[in-house]
C-alpha cells in the first residue's frame, strides 16, 4: 500500500474509485486485465482462473 510502504497504489475502495491508476474504469474486467497484463511499474501475474476470480472478489471487499 502506497500510504504505508511505497509499494504501489492503495487498494482500499478500489471498485469505488472513478478511475484506476491506469486511467481505466474500475470494472472486474479491467482489474483482471491489469493483474494479468501488468503495467508500467507492475509485472504481469499469470494466475489460474480460480485464483484470479478469488483475488478480484477479495479486492471488492476492501
Amino acid at each position: 500500500d502506497s500510504t504505508i510502504g511505497g509499494q504501489g497504489p492503495g487498494l482500499q475502495g478500489l471498485f469505488k474509485r472513478d478511475k484506476l491508476p491506469s486511467g481505466r474504469d474500475p470494472s472486474e474486467e479491467n482489474i483482471r486485465d491489469q493483474i494479468q497484463g501488468g503495467g508500467d511499474t507492475m509485472p504481469p501475474f499469470r494466475l489460474p482462473e480460480e485464483e484470479l476470480n478469488t483475488l478480484v472478489q477479495y479486492l471488492k471487499t476492501l
